[in-house]
C-alpha cells in the first residue's frame, strides 16, 4: 500500500471516528447534561462550577457511560488523527513535523486520563486541581489540533502551488 493510500485510510477513519464522537456521542452527552457540552468538546475549557454542574446533570449513569464508553472512543479518534497527521507530514516531505504531529494525540491522551479521573471520582464537589488540569488539557488539545491541521494544510497548499508554478 502506498503512503498516500495509507494516509487516506487513516484520514477517513479519523474523520469517521470524529463524526461519531461529535455527532453520535456529543448530542447524547449534551442531552444528558441538559444542553451543556461534554468536557472534551469545550475548546474554551471550564471551571469548577461548570464541571460540578455538568457532573450533577449527567448523574452516575452518565458519568459511567462517559468514562467507559466515550473516553475509549475518543482515544481511538486521537490515535487515528495522530497517525493521519504524521503520515500527512511524511507524505508532504515534512519529516520535521512528524513528531510535533503526535502532540495533539498525546495531549488528548492526557486529557482523557484526567477526564476519566474526574468522571470516576466519588460523588461530591470535584477536585479543583483535577478540574483545572483537565480544562487546561482540553484547551491545549484544541489549540494543538488546530495548529497541526493548519500547518499541514499550509504545507499541502504550498506544495500544490509549487507543482503549478
Amino acid at each position: 500500500m502506498s503512503l498516500r493510500a495509507l494516509w487516506l485510510v487513516f484520514a477517513v477513519a479519523a474523520a469517521a471516528a470524529y463524526g461519531w464522537v461529535v455527532l453520535g456521542v456529543g448530542p447524547r452527552l449534551m442531552a444528558a447534561g441538559g444542553g451543556l457540552p461534554p468536557f472534551d468538546l469545550r475548546p474554551g475549557g471550564y471551571d469548577v462550577a461548570a464541571a460540578a454542574a455538568y457532573l450533577d446533570r449527567i448523574g452516575d449513569a452518565g458519568r459511567a457511560w462517559y468514562a467507559h464508553r466515550v473516553i475509549p472512543a475518543d482515544l481511538a479518534f486521537a490515535a487515528l488523527f495522530t497517525a493521519a497527521l504524521g503520515l500527512g507530514a511524511r507524505l508532504l516531505s515534512a519529516r520535521w513535523l512528524v513528531v510535533p504531529a503526535a502532540l495533539p494525540g498525546l495531549i488528548d491522551l492526557a486529557e482523557n486520563l484526567a477526564l476519566r479521573a474526574l468522571l470516576t471520582a466519588p460523588p461530591g464537589p470535584p477536585d479543583p486541581a483535577l478540574v483545572a488540569r483537565a480544562s487546561a488539557l482540553t484547551q491545549a488539545k484544541w489549540v494543538a489540533l488546530a495548529v497541526s491541521a493548519a500547518v499541514l494544510a499550509g504545507l499541502a497548499l504550498r506544495r500544490r502551488r509549487g507543482r503549478r508554478g
